[in-house]
C-alpha cells in the first residue's frame, strides 16, 4: 500500500514539476540540497531561496500575501519567526505539517533523538518538526590563560580569579549573549547571573569579531559570543590555536524547524520534498551541505564540537515554543542589573 501512495505521489509531483522552499540560513550549501533532491527525483526542480535571517523573510511573504501571491511551498524558519504572535502561524501562512510525513523512514522511531513524537517544536506537534540541532551558549577560553580542566562548571567562571578577565557578547540584545544567560538562568537561577556579569565586572560587546580579536589576542580569559566564522580568519593566519570551546553547562541544543506555507503551489511536491529531507538520505544532504549537524540518528557527524549526545536527556532545549520566549525574559533581566 506505502509503495503504490509513494508512486502516485511522486508522479503528481513530476506533473507539478518543482518545489520552491525557503531556508533560514547563508551559503551555497541550501542550494546543493536542492540539486540533491534533483538528483533523486529528477523532473522536479527545486527552487531553494536562502537568506541569512528569516527575520527579512517575515516582511516579504508578508507582502506577497497581501497582493495574492502565493510562492513557497516549504519554509525552514526558527520557531520565533514561525509561532510567535504575529509571525507565520498567527498569519495563516502555515498549515499543519504532521499529515504529509508518511514515509516510513520518517515515522520511525529509532531514527530521532526520544522518538518521532519528541521532535516537534510546537507544542501542538504538528507546525514545525525539529530535524537540526546543536549545542548553542558554548564558553570560549585562551587556554594560555586558562589551564586544561581549570573550568569544568560555568559555576568554576565565578571564582574571583576571573574577575575583569571575562568578556560577552551583550546579553541585553538578541544574540551570542543572552543565549547562554538563558541556559545558564535556566539551570541555576538569576544569583549566578549576577555574579558571572555584574560581580566579575564581564565586558560587554555587540561585536562577535571583536570578542573574538580579544580572546585570540589574550586581553581576556573567557568569553561569550565566540563564533567559527570570526574564529576562521584567525586561524588562517596562524593565530587563534590558543582558543577552544568548551561544551559545558552553559551550553544546550537549540534546535531548527520545517514547515509547510499554506496554499503551497505545489503541494505534491513539496510533501515529496518533506519526506525525503527528512529521510536518511535528505538530512545526510543538509549536514554534508550545510556543516550543521542533522537531528537523525543515522546522519552523519559533520561539527563535533556543537554535535548533540542523543542519548542524553536535554531538560533544555532552546528555539521550542515552550522555551522560545525565556531568552527575551533573560534579556529583560539583564537590562535592569546592567544599566
Amino acid at each position: 500500500k506505502f509503495k503504490a501512495d509513494w508512486d502516485a505521489l511522486v508522479a503528481a509531483a513530476k506533473k507539478e514539476g518543482k518545489v520552491n522552499v525557503f531556508f533560514s540560513g547563508a551559503g551555497p550549501g541550501f542550494t546543493k540540497i536542492g540539486l540533491d533532491f534533483e538528483a533523486a527525483y529528477p523532473g522536479i526542480k527545486a527552487e531553494i531561496t536562502a537568506i541569512s535571517t528569516a527575520s527579512l523573510f517575515l516582511p516579504k511573504i508578508a507582502q506577497e500575501r497581501e497582493a495574492g501571491l502565493y510562492n513557497w511551498d516549504v519554509v525552514q524558519v526558527q520557531a520565533p519567526f514561525a509561532l510567535t504572535k504575529g509571525t507565520l502561524r498567527e498569519l495563516g501562512t502555515l498549515e499543519p505539517l504532521r499529515p504529509l510525513l508518511i514515509h516510513p523512514e520518517v515515522l520511525n522511531d529509532k531514527a530521532w533523538p526520544g522518538g518521532f513524537e519528541k521532535s516537534w517544536v510546537d507544542t501542538d506537534k504538528k507546525w514545525a518538526f525539529a530535524f537540526s540541532w546543536q549545542l548553542i551558549g558554548l564558553l570560549w577560553i585562551n587556554t594560555d590563560m586558562v589551564k586544561e580542566g581549570e573550568i569544568k562548571t560555568i559555576k568554576d567562571l565565578a571564582d574571583p580569579k576571573w574577575k575583569g578577565k571575562i568578556t560577552s557578547a551583550d546579553p541585553r540584545n538578541h544574540g551570542q549573549g543572552f543565549i547562554p544567560a538563558t541556559i545558564i538562568a535556566g539551570r541555576y537561577g538569576n544569583d549566578l547571573l549576577n555574579k558571572i556579569w555584574v560581580d566579575q565586572e564581564a565586558v560587554l560587546s555587540r561585536d562577535t569579531r571583536q570578542i573574538t580579536e580579544s580572546l585570540v589576542r589574550g586581553k581576556y580569559a573567557a568569553a561569550f559570543g565566540v563564533t567559527p566564522a570570526d574564529l576562521q580568519p584567525f586561524l588562517d593566519q596562524g593565530l587563534g590555536k590558543n582558543v577552544k570551546g568548551l561544551a559545558i553547562d552553559s551550553a544546550a541544543p537549540l534546535v531548527r524547524g520545517i514547515e509547510y506555507a499554506s496554499k503551497a503551489p505545489n503541494p505534491n511536491a513539496a510533501k515529496l520534498f518533506l519526506n525525503w529531507f527528512l529521510s536518511k538520505d535528505g538530512a545526510t544532504s543538509w549536514a554534508n551541505n550545510t556543516l550543521l549537524n542533522s537531528r537523525r540518528i543515522d546522519a552523519p557527524v559533520v561539527d563535533k564540537l556543537t554535535w548533540v549526545d542523543p542519548n542524553l536527556n536535554h531538560p533544555l532545549v532552546m528555539d521550542t515554543e515552550e522555551l522560545m520566549n525565556k531568552p527575551l525574559e533573560t534579556a529583560e533581566y539583564f537590562k535592569k542589573i546592567i544599566p
